[in-house]
């Protein structure tokens, strides 16, 4: 399902920018909405405040601009270009607090049969009368409309979905509907009088217009303004007009409006469904959430899976802190829970999500891996896949970057540091600000996590294809899921400056003797012999791309270097360079001129050593080549003395020459080559065996130096001498 909210602006700079982010931080993200603005003949900052607003939120949008045409023609022009299935009209003054309002709105819409509009601040209920117009306002209380709600004076109703005669601004309906009935009429501008008008159309085609009891404020007509001068003149016309196109229906009419969705409002004043038919059968609203819980499986674009713990104690607390919030995400993602550990299955009953249980375990009921992932991955909806361990509270900002990593590459891991915070109670989710309040107290309490901490992996399937049967939790493997990217050239991008992920603090009372028992340390082991201990690319700091405010880009190189670890950072350049070859290659050039000496003859040792090493030669040769460029002609000139003597049978000359002309560049063509029949020549045969492996790891295709390696490994210390082996 998607919605077109249609916003008419009219000068309202000062407020506008809190009225849109109040439609638009409380979606759930399970439908798809888009944004149009009119704007009816603005002269204050309007435009450019929206325009600020909607850019920083990523949110596509449409201007449209209207020359002081009225609210109904602007209403009109929006529905012009409008492309969602069903269509809301918002005025500038209309602030929603419902987290999820739209999730509710489409519920509502769905079990409506044959509806017509849907008043999401008040519906009317006409009353008979044979000379004029008589209505009654439908609307109920909620927490925000204070003073403007009791301005009508209006009396109690039941607290639910009402089937009303016609419905207030702002209303839904469904965009088809409303073009099969000419849009809104522009014959009621300048001011009002179309929204009665369609209802009663509405009506008289068998449709069921609804009121739907939303937190939503009117700051203008709630407060009693239109009762006065202009706005009251152009009413009593609205009505006049109203009476007459429809007086036969409104003189005949039977019947008043009918409660026909009971709901309640939670504790902390969330609308809840209580249906009557449907309590008892599994497919009520939590008292805690406010949302249902039934079959719905979400219909996000990625999937979000996890393996709780078992719902006891703390982690009762923390595990409904951090899935909760993945639920409010506002790109909502299809969320799976895996495992049968007390609590989990119900916890999903409760809540709508899925559930696999069987996941394989080690002896000491401990989840692989490597099961956990191909269950999640077989099970998921969608191509994009997040492992989040399910202590981990998420923000809306998550979301965004797992789609815009995902927009960006055809294969990508996305990871990133968390946030540590003491959480120790339950967050009130129906309370509007709840997101602002944690990050407030992040900022003031939290504690950033080093890089070695990571908590989520987000992922197009099929990543890793094979994991190794390591134990969840139990040490390097999340390193693995790293590194193995990493070394195939893959992008992995960091998203630790741009995404909020708070943590809760908590002990290790989950497993069985802590992290101190005996079967802790085997579990622990196991990993190590499966996955490696190898550290040196296995954290967010070595991922090839970043999230910026600006976008993703390729991390520099010189981040990679600020760390003591010069072997990781090399591998780090190299997975860049299969990302960027050319882009690594001139931040390698400009290298030279920025780093100190003392880095300088760091770099090159451990540049040599990855070289030789076969782990990283691409950005170990653009290294060596820029660091050695200022050497490069006097060790050319030592490398023509080295052959001379080479081939005059002085081999120990030959050997000073070539080892001085190596210590200043690595990367002259068929030097080690030289210096390997240096070597030979002089009887230093294991030296000799080495430097014929250095030149042909420098240069695979030197027949030469091949043939020089299978002469020395078949013949040894008998190998023959002579002045014209270097040939």
């Amino acid at each position: 399902m998607k919605f077109t909210l249609a916003f008419q602006v009219y000068n309202k700079a000062e407020s506008i920018e809190s009225v849109m982010d109040s439609w638009i931080k409380n979606l759930s993200g399970r439908h798809e909405c888009e944004i149009i603005v009119v704007f009816d003949d603005c002269k204050d900052a309007s435009v450019e405040i929206l325009h600020r607003y909607l850019r920083a939120k990523r949110q596509d949008y449409i201007f449209l601009f209207a020359d002081d045409r009225y609210e109904i023609f602007c209403n009109n022009l929006a529905l012009k270009y409008a492309s969602g299935d069903y269509i809301i009209f918002i005025q500038d003054d209309n602030w929603i607090y419902d987290e999820q309002w739209d999730w509710v709105l489409g519920e509502v819409l769905g079990r409506v049969e044959n509806v017509g509009a849907a008043g999401l601040l008040a519906g009317v209920e006409l009353l008979p009368d044979t000379e004029k117009i008589r209505l009654k306002r439908i609307e109920i209380d909620r927490p925000h409309k204070g003073e403007y709600f009791s301005s009508h004076n209006l009396p109690c109703y039941d607290f639910g979905v009402w089937q009303v005669d016609s419905i207030a601004r702002p209303f839904c309906i469904s965009r088809e509907l409303l073009l099969l009935c000419g849009g809104l009429d522009t014959a009621f501008c300048p001011t009002c009088g179309d929204d009665l008008d369609l209802g009663i159309k509405l009506l008289k085609q068998g449709k069921r217009n609804i009121y739907i009891p939303f937190d939503l404020v009117n700051t203008v007509a709630s407060k009693g303004t239109f009762d006065e001068g202009y706005y009251t003149e152009n009413y009593n016309r609205a009505y006049a007009v109203n009476f007459a196109r429809h007086q036969e229906y409104i003189t005949q009419k039977k019947g008043g409006v009918e409660l026909i969705i009971p709901m309640r409002q939670g504790s902390a004043g969330q609308l809840v469904f209580t249906d009557p038919a449907e309590q008892g059968q599994g497919n009520t609203v939590s008292h805690e959430s406010g949302i249902s819980v039934g079959e719905h499986r979400g219909d996000g674009r990625f999937t979000l899976f996890a393996m709780p713990k078992a719902f006891r104690g703390v982690f009762t607390t923390i595990q409904r802190n951090a899935i909760g919030s993945w639920m409010r995400l506002r790109d909502r993602p299809e969320i799976i829970l895996l495992g049968s550990d007390d609590g989990v299955e119900e916890f999903c009953r409760e809540n709508g999500l899925r559930h696999v249980p069987n996941v394989e375990c080690n002896e000491f009921g401990t989840p692989f891996l490597n099961d956990l992932f191909v269950r999640a991955e077989a099970t998921a909806s969608n191509e994009i896949c997040v492992y989040v361990n399910a202590d981990i509270i998420l923000m809306d900002d998550f979301s965004e970057a797992v789609l815009q990593a995902g927009g960006r590459f055809d294969e990508f891991l996305m990871i990133g540091q968390r946030w540590d915070l003491s959480v120790t109670e339950g967050i009130d989710f129906g309370v509007s600000g709840w997101r602002q309040r944690l990050i407030d107290e992040v900022k003031l309490r939290g504690r950033l996590h080093a890089p070695t901490g990571i908590d989520y992996f987000a992922f197009r399937k099929g990543l890793w294809g094979s994991i190794p049967p390591m134990s969840l939790g139990r040490d390097v493997w999340d390193n693995w899921l790293v590194r193995e990217p990493l070394l195939a050239g893959k992008a992995v991008v960091d998203a630790s400056g741009t995404v909020m992920i708070v943590h809760h603090d908590h002990d290790s009372s989950h497993i069985a003797g802590g992290k101190k028992s005996d079967s802790f340390r085997i579990e622990q082991r196991r990993n190590i012999e499966l996955g490696g201990n190898d550290r040196s690319l296995a954290y967010t700091s070595h991922a090839n791309w970043e999230l910026t405010p600006a976008g993703i880009r390729l991390r520099r190189i010189d981040e990679f270097l600020k760390g003591d670890n010069l072997s990781a950072a090399i591998k780090c350049i190299e997975s860049s360079y299969r990302q960027m070859p050319e882009e690594v290659r001139r931040q390698c050039v400009e290298l030279n001129s920025r780093i100190d000496g003392e880095l300088w003859t760091r770099l090159i040792a451990a540049a040599r050593r990855e070289l030789v090493s076969g782990c990283a030669p691409n950005a170990s040769r653009l290294l060596l080549d820029s660091l050695e460029s200022g050497q490069k002609a006097a060790a050319a000139e030592r490398l023509r003395k080295g052959i001379e003597c080479l081939n005059e049978g002085v081999a120990t000359e030959a050997i000073r020459y070539l080892e001085d002309a190596a210590t200043g560049c690595m990367m002259l063509p068929n030097l080690y080559y030289a210096l390997a029949a240096a070597y030979a020549q002089a009887g230093r045969i294991e030296e000799a065996r080495r430097a014929c492996r250095v030149e042909l790891s420098l240069e695979p295709g030197n027949r030469g130096a091949a043939e020089l390696l299978e002469r020395i490994e078949h013949a040894a210390n008998e190998c023959e001498h002579g002045a014209g082996i270097y040939g």
